[in-house]
């Protein structure tokens, strides 16, 4: 199956770790990798594209970031011959039979459109990271987050694929694009996963974890504890997404929940990666992120997929955006 490799990039060492995991594969892909250099090491990014002979694409300033460079990459293979498009970030490292792994489940899955591959602590390769997401009480969650991996457990389907490494049907894209004209939304800097996975959904996409596709990922995640301004950039892309997707009556429903996380929870414990903001300081950078995803909003207040979600019976609206999908 021909499929278009995706790898936005701004660190040169996790890039070739990454592009040598591709390379050493017991089934070899099949289609072109496209490397989008960005950040402030674009010259050395691009060195290490001519050094595995991969088309490299620098972006304009330093200041793109991932959801415009995997624009750019998905622009400039539209009109190639490839039927699922991998998007990986240059800090993931595939295991060698992830590949094959993959392929079988989407010769297995033909309903499915979307795939999820479990992805396990670089820092820490006994535990997983994500294997996808859910929305669980209007948070964004990683579904098995922490949790010791157990290669003989049939771990449940998320509701959207992690873009660490996420495999995609080509029209699954198409039909993006046909709506919108970027793929992914640049205003979000973290929930870029999230936003991309909820216009697949409200389109009819599913999506399907391959239980025996195993990654590894370092992220920020890795870190011990986050801070204040990692806890900004989520919680603002979280109140984004609440405000591009939720009609107004659940929208004002997962503010209620996240500010009552903010009041109770995080402020007596402290936020849940990052423990040491709690209290006044919890309260502070909520009130920040509210601002940020508001004047975001503002800029572009496209009602569009609101109004898809409106066109959902109940239960499917609750599933969606409320939904317990904890496994």
């Amino acid at each position: 199956m021909p499929t278009s490799i995706i790898i936005p990039s701004d660190r040169p060492n996790d890039l070739r770790n990454c592009l040598q995991s591709l390379r050493k594969q017991t089934l070899a892909f099949e289609g072109p990798i496209i490397i989008v250099a960005w950040g402030k090491q674009r010259q050395e990014i691009s060195a290490i594209g001519r050094e595995f002979n991969v088309d490299t694409l620098e972006t304009p300033t330093c200041q793109t970031g991932i959801a415009e460079s995997r624009n750019l990459a998905i622009n400039k293979v539209a009109n190639k011959n490839w039927d699922f498009i991998l998007i990986l970030d240059d800090d993931t490292i595939l295991h060698k039979e992830w590949h094959r792994s993959m392929q079988q489940a989407c010769q297995n899955n033909p309903a499915y459109d979307l795939f999820a591959s479990i992805t396990l602590y670089s820092c820490d390769p006994n535990v997983i990271q994500s294997a996808g997401h859910i929305l669980e009480k209007a948070s964004l969650l990683d579904l098995y987050y922490k949790t010791v991996y157990t290669s003989d457990k049939n771990y449940k389907d998320p509701l959207v694929p992690c873009h660490n490494c996420a495999l995609i049907r080509r029209k699954v894209i198409d039909k993006i694009r046909s709506i919108d004209d970027d793929v992914y939304d640049t205003r979000f800097h973290r929930a870029t996963c999230f936003d991309f996975g909820l216009k697949a959904i409200i389109l009819g996409f599913k999506t399907k974890l391959a239980n025996e596709a195993i990654a590894y990922h370092a992220g920020y995640l890795c870190r011990k504890d986050l801070n204040d301004e990692d806890v900004l950039s989520q919680l603002t892309n979280r109140c984004l997404l609440y405000l591009k997707y939720y009609p107004e009556l659940d929208r004002n429903r997962a503010f209620r929940l996240l500010r009552g996380k903010v009041k109770t929870e995080w402020y007596e414990k402290g936020y849940h990666n990052a423990r040491k903001i709690k209290g006044a300081e919890i309260e502070i950078v909520y009130k920040k992120a509210l601002a940020e995803a508001n004047k975001l909003w503002t800029r572009n207040r496209d009602l569009r997929w609101i109004e898809m979600v409106e066109k959902l019976d109940k239960a499917g609206r609750e599933k969606l955006l409320f939904g317990n999908w904890q496994a």
